[in-house]
Order: C-alpha cells, then structure tokens, then sequence
C-alpha cells in the first residue's frame, strides 16, 4: 500500500477494526509531517495507522484500531 503520492482532496477507505468493518470514504483535507488527515482522523503516511494519542494508537509498535488504503 502506498500512500506517500496522496494528493489533499483525494479519497482514502478507512477501515474500523479491519477488513469486515463497514467501509468509511474519507477524504484527505491535509498532509503534514508524514501525516494524513481526513477531517477528524488523523493517520500515519508510511503505513495508513490510525494516530490517536488519547487512545494510544499509531504505527507499529504501537497497536490501532483502524487504517486507510487508496480508494
């Protein structure tokens, strides 16, 4: 999955809880230090983790509870 060409305004898929969760399109409003943000939702630009440092969530080491992929 390669995230690092994403342009703002394309569309991302993000999934809650992995593949069997319903799908959510979001939209990319910014991309800043290796960051990606649809809105609300902040994710890891390498690796499309979510990051929420209230629940503690990012790219590996870390554990998270959602990704993007490419829509």
């Amino acid at each position: 999955m390669l995230l690092g060409d994403l342009k703002l305004g394309d569309d991302v898929i993000r999934y809650l809880g992995g593949y069997d969760g319903a799908p959510m399109r979001l939209t990319i409003t910014e991309i800043k230090d290796g960051l990606i943000y649809c809105g609300p939702w902040t994710f890891d630009e390498s690796t499309g983790a979510e990051v929420d440092e209230y629940l503690e969530w990012g790219p590996p080491p870390l554990m998270t509870g959602s990704f993007i992929e490419r829509a």
